[in-house]
């Protein structure tokens, strides 16, 4: 029997309706973005804005300070998972005088100062998905100078202040973990701090002039980043401690803005390299170029120079860029592989014609169970049979390789050997390998598998076309 492979590429896999690159020319940068990607909040100066696709961009309005001037410039510091409460600073301003205060915004509401608003000053940096805890740093003397300390607000109260010196720039996504800076810790500037633990410092990347911040957190705590005392970003670890993320061009400076709900993933930003991802399998890379090279977007006319948010999921990005040469918010939308690569089977088995001959069956130790999404069906023996013998059948394979175009890059025919199998695994590690189910499919993809590659297994008389 001869089966077929078809090995397509995750470097260029292209886009399904779920997946999209957008610019949002209403706003200069995208700050935030919700867990399903239909609202963003960011920033047009000196206006803040939140958007969605029905009813465009709405102006957050300001917090006024009577008595400092006639001016007002509002930020955006985080937005709940749902897009309902956005929180932030608005800075009321003169030539001569400023004041900022931290502000909640929601559509009931509408935007309102936030916590005491007899401090001096006040900002808030980031909020938790449910809304709930929101975290930042209030100057409580007389003077704007006279020192910031960092806070907790739960349910809109002031909740926590640490000492002067401090400030608080994110917290998890569950509202158990708070991240900032301490200038006043001979241990590092950077800290993570919870109600159960009381306050870590993480140490230092360097002596430099830059104060090490952590910026984010993942949900469980073990995972901090930042900017490092170096002028790197940094990834904190619990069990690895402070480490930088490195460069993209040397010389350059930079800074971690957000991690996934795991700490698996990273986002920032570089003053000269631009927009960066950094990944747990692949380290440090340019955005621009993840997204091009890997998922096939077009970005002619952008030049994206930072990240400012990651969903939970890893499966949503927002920052900024120079689109045509003016500054402007985006949001990549980026499918999960495997789901991705089963929506796409059907397309790359559909009208393939296989020629067949008998062959003596291979027997299985266990039985195979089937799971069967839109006529696809990815199947697995519930044992692994052990063999020292290099033969995993008597049949060859034919296989094709197809790029993010779905056209043909290369084919050919394979022994069904473990060494020639090996051989085809490595022609891209990151690929997804698409066969036909057949006597000895279970085999085969545990083979591959083991080799590292994702490996689904269709049938080809209940495959759908996929447009």
């Amino acid at each position: 029997m001869k089966s077929l492979f078809a090995l397509f590429t995750m470097l260029s896999f292209p886009f399904c309706a779920h997946a999209q690159f957008f610019g949002i020319p209403q706003m200069s940068t995208a700050q935030d973005v919700s867990s399903n990607g239909s609202i963003v909040a960011g920033e047009n100066y000196p206006s803040a804005s939140r958007w969605d696709a029905v009813s465009g961009a709405i102006d957050l309005g300001y917090v006024d300070s009577p008595g400092y001037g006639g001016s007002h410039v509002t930020y955006v510091g985080g937005m709940s998972a749902d897009g309902g409460l956005i929180v932030g600073d608005s800075t009321t301003f003169s030539s001569t005088t400023s004041r900022q205060q931290a502000f909640t915004w929601s559509q009931s509401g509408g935007i309102m100062a936030l916590g005491d608003t007899n401090v001096r000053e006040s900002a808030a940096t980031d909020v938790s998905d449910d809304g709930r805890t929101i975290v930042g740093r209030v100057t409580p003397g007389p003077s704007r100078f006279s020192g910031s300390a960092g806070v907790v607000w739960i349910d809109g109260t002031e909740a926590i202040r640490f000492s002067i010196g401090t400030s608080a720039s994110g917290v998890s996504r569950n509202g158990i973990w708070v991240v900032g800076a301490d200038l006043t810790s001979a241990n590092g500037d950077s800290f993570r701090w919870s109600e159960s633990t009381g306050m870590l410092h993480l140490g230092s990347l360097g002596s430099g002039s830059l104060t090490d911040i952590g910026h984010a957190v993942s949900n469980d705590g073990s995972v901090v980043v930042g900017q490092g005392g170096d002028g790197t970003p940094f990834r904190w670890t619990e069990s690895g401690g402070m480490m930088s993320l490195g460069l993209l061009i040397e010389d350059d400076i930079g800074y971690a803005t957000d991690t996934t709900t795991n700490g698996s993933n990273v986002v920032g930003s570089f003053s000269s390299a631009g927009a960066f991802i950094w990944t747990e399998q692949h380290g440090l890379r340019s955005l621009q170029q993840f997204l091009e090279l890997d998922y096939g977007f077009n970005l002619a006319g952008w030049n994206l120079r930072g990240a400012t948010a990651i969903s939970g999921d890893g499966s949503l990005i927002a920052g900024y860029g120079l689109h045509n040469g003016s500054y402007e918010g985006f949001i990549a939308q980026i499918p999960e592989p495997s789901v991705f690569g089963l929506l796409l089977c059907g397309v790359l088995l559909l009208g393939t014609v296989l020629r067949r001959t008998r062959s003596n069956p291979i027997g299985l130790e266990g039985r195979e169970q089937s799971v069967r999404l839109n006529g696809l069906v990815n199947s697995k023996p519930y044992e692994k049979r052990k063999s020292n013998n290099n033969a995993l059948g008597d049949l060859r394979h034919s296989f094709c390789v197809l790029d993010r175009k779905r056209e043909k890059v290369k084919e050919g025919e394979i022994a069904n050997v473990r060494g020639q199998l090996a051989t085809l695994a490595s022609f891209d590690p990151r690929s997804v390998l698409i066969m036909e189910a057949g006597t000895h499919s279970p085999r085969v993809s545990l083979f591959l598998e083991d080799q590292g590659l994702k490996v689904i297994v269709a049938n080809p008389r209940n495959a759908q076309w996929w447009p």
